[in-house]
């Protein structure tokens, strides 16, 4: 039985990496219809172990599972990544400071690692054409910025933060591949972002390690938002819209301003 899971959990595998390459590569282009029947013959596998890697990847955020029509590869808006990179700016500073409590130097021989590879790639991209990261260089390095922050999420021991930020990150990495380049500017700037977290991890200075970290990712949402073109909009009703019912229900119940209640019972008369 044992057998038999490691080899099923290992074709799930093969399936995931086989779509996620072609994300990533840009061979499966947003929008693209994907069939579960198709994948499988194409890799040889039964229908199972394609549907857990679709079911993976829809809840990582790359593909949508649509009733009635099909598994689609999602587009990530430029106002998607805004909202990733608030999100992202309050749960690394809270992993960031942590890691620098726990002061594993394990973990820090990593991350220094990864910090001197992604100078590495700046420089030689600066090399190869001074004006921006592309191509097979820009993979790298967004893969290599990934690791840096997987690897402060994981020394600072909470695997729930991990989870979102590795999540959050391989998002962010599609986005950045679809645009295709990134100036040599923003990459220099996120190289020295990297060294002063380092440093502060190093020193075990929880309070700098936290502040640091969140000036670095206040840059990057600045980046996106340059991509996004403006301010995003929503509001109460927004954010109200997709609560569970019996928690829309339990709302109605309580006191609530006038246009917010509106929005409740708008909400819990249209869920069936």
């Amino acid at each position: 039985m044992m057998e038999e899971q490691r080899a099923g959990d290992s074709l799930a595998q093969r399936a995931y990496q086989h779509v996620w390459q072609g994300i990533l590569t840009g061979r499966l282009r947003p929008g693209a219809v994907l069939s579960e029947a198709g994948l499988a013959r194409s890799l040889g596998v039964s229908r199972t172990p394609v549907g857990e890697a679709i079911r993976k990847l829809a809840d990582e955020g790359l593909l949508e599972q649509i009733p009635r029509f099909g598994t689609v590869v999602r587009s990530i808006a430029p106002e998607e990544l805004v909202e990733l990179c608030e999100l992202q700016e309050a749960v690394e500073s809270a992993a960031a400071a942590r890691a620098a409590a726990r002061r594993s130097a394990d973990a820090l021989l990593r991350i220094g690692q990864v910090c001197d590879l992604v100078d590495g790639l700046v420089g030689e991209s600066k090399k190869a054409d001074g004006g921006a990261l592309t191509g097979a260089t820009l993979r790298r390095f967004l893969a290599a910025d990934l690791a840096f922050h997987t690897l402060v999420a994981g020394a600072g021991g909470n695997r729930r933060i991990l989870r979102e930020v590795r999540e959050i990150g391989t998002l962010q990495m599609v986005f950045w591949l679809r645009v295709g380049r990134q100036d040599m500017a923003t990459a220099r700037s996120i190289h020295a972002g990297h060294v002063r977290i380092l440093g502060a991890l190093e020193h075990g200075d929880a309070e700098a390690a936290r502040q640091e970290m969140g000036e670095h990712l206040r840059t990057g949402t600045r980046d996106a938002a340059q991509q996004a073109g403006g301010a995003r909009e929503g509001g109460a009703e927004d954010a109200l819209r997709g609560l569970p019912h019996g928690v829309l229900t339990e709302l109605k119940g309580v006191d609530l301003p006038a246009d917010l209640s509106l929005s409740v019972e708008k909400d819990v008369d249209g869920v069936f």
